[in-house]
């Protein structure tokens, strides 16, 4: 908040432990395997729902333009 780091406000308690984790694997052909592990609160469900597709397409439109040249 405002450029500091907020870790111990009530907003924040309601989310901790929640994370994101980001794992990218080479498999054969040129293709990678993107593993996404999550936990947040059930309130956030939907947003995520709504969210993960469209970042995902843009990941793959990212990656792929960089893999071309």
């Amino acid at each position: 908040m405002n450029g500091i780091e907020d870790t111990t406000s009530e907003e924040i308690r309601k989310w901790a432990p929640a994370f994101e984790n980001y794992t990218l694997e080479e498999l054969e052909e040129k293709k990678t395997l993107f593993k996404l592990d999550m936990d947040a609160t059930e309130e956030y469900y939907d947003m995520f729902l709504e969210m993960w597709p469209k970042a995902l397409t843009k990941l793959k439109e990212v990656s792929e333009s960089d893999s071309d040249k």
